[in-house]
């Protein structure tokens, strides 16, 4: 395919989402920094471990909203809808 996370600059959140849910867990912090300057404020994830399970801290951080895809659909949609414009 070409394209790899190597590629891809260091966003200023980094170091910050790094301490949270690891350091090592690239693609994760790169999906996290990416999410939050675009402006999300809601993230859905299947990920427990890295991401679902660090959701208040990434909160406090992000201003992101961290759902889990099997578990918190509803809240989800909900959350998205109250969010539109």
């Amino acid at each position: 395919s070409g394209l790899s996370w190597a590629g891809f600059k260091k966003k200023p959140m980094h170091d910050a989402i790094g301490k949270i849910i690891g350091a090592g867990k690239k693609k994760d912090v790169q999906h996290l920094a990416s999410a939050h300057a675009a402006g999300c404020h809601a993230l859905i994830t299947g990920d427990k471990d890295d991401i679902w399970n660090h959701r208040v801290a990434l909160y406090e951080l992000l201003g992101i909203r961290v759902f889990h895809s099997s578990t918190e659909w509803e809240q989800f949609v909900a959350f998205c809808n109250s969010h539109a414009d």
